[in-house]
């Protein structure tokens, strides 16, 4: 772990256009340029979420987004690759779900998981409950966590 990490969740509106053009840098870093996943990253739905952002010694390393509805749902989960294997990304997810269970605690948490990483989302207790499906090239299966 780093020396000075700090994790937080503010609302869409409150980032100033430097913090939210690093959002979409990493995530576009991450899911377009290396994974080579073409979808509509720009989707719409960042306004409506939470955002989660890890920042390691002043660099922003990993984000994620939550966005609130019947199913609480977890998506956008990227980290700098230079940070993977840190244990951030466990870090970030702990992070967001204790928010959920806080402000949504009757809610189930929903997530598209790469196929890949299904093991590791069930190490936070989410159940695989779809087939496997392309999404941007990319095999996913969707995670429910009761």
């Amino acid at each position: 772990m780093p020396d000075h990490e700090i994790i937080a969740i503010q609302a869409f509106d409150l980032f100033d256009a430097a913090a939210l053009y690093a959002i979409l840098k990493l995530r576009f870093d991450v899911f377009i340029l290396e994974q080579r996943s073409f979808y509509p990253e720009l989707d719409d739905r960042d306004q409506e979420a939470l955002h989660l952002t890890a920042h390691a010694d002043g660099e922003l390393v990993g984000v994620l987004r939550i966005l609130p509805g019947p199913q609480v749902a977890i998506g956008r989960v990227a980290v700098r690759a230079d940070n993977r294997g840190s244990g951030l990304a466990q870090r970030m997810m702990k992070y967001a779900l204790d928010r959920i269970a806080a402000d949504w605690p009757d809610r189930s948490v929903v997530l598209g998981a790469q196929k890949h990483l299904e093991n590791f989302y069930a190490g936070f207790g989410f159940k695989t409950c779809s087939d496997i499906y392309d999404d941007g090239g990319i095999p996913h299966v969707d995670m429910v966590k009761v």
